[in-house]
């Protein structure tokens, strides 16, 4: 099952969505740290956030890992630098572009695939993507996006 909550940004989402998750006892899945990460990565390559052609091909190009409540970025520890003011907002601008988005669903779908979508995630968007593509990859997994 997948449970994915929607809203605009700045609402508590993943708040609620790791609250969910610890009493259901499935995984979260950030995929609003996801952007940032994404954004990070364009920052310290000096990519033009702008440049939504340079931009979308970053998921790609990244491994993305999330261990013990950490976000590991190429193997490294990012969990408070994606936090950062000017991470903060290129994750806005990165979120926005299609290409990122359909790359980093593509990600979160794999994740579905190996943990058979015990996942709770703060993007209705997400969950979509997600969902489809599970249900397709992996049919013995039962999956369900509300």
């Amino acid at each position: 099952m997948i449970v994915t909550i929607d809203g605009p940004a700045g609402t508590g989402k993943s708040t609620v969505a790791k609250i969910l998750a610890q009493r259901l006892g499935f995984e979260f899945l950030n995929t609003g740290a996801m952007y940032r990460a994404v954004a990070y990565a364009c920052l310290k390559r000096e990519i033009d956030l702008s440049d939504n052609e340079a931009v979308g091909q970053i998921p790609s190009q990244i491994e993305i890992v999330f261990t013990n409540n950490r976000l590991l970025l190429d193997g490294h520890d990012v969990t408070e630098a994606i936090r950062e003011q000017e991470v903060t907002l290129g994750a806005s601008v990165v979120a926005a572009n299609p290409t990122v988005r359909s790359n980093l669903g593509t990600t979160v779908a794999a994740v579905c695939a190996l943990r058979c979508a015990r996942i709770v995630t703060g993007s209705w968007t997400t969950g979509f993507v997600t969902s489809k593509t599970c249900a397709t990859s992996t049919p013995r997994c039962s999956r369900t996006s509300t």
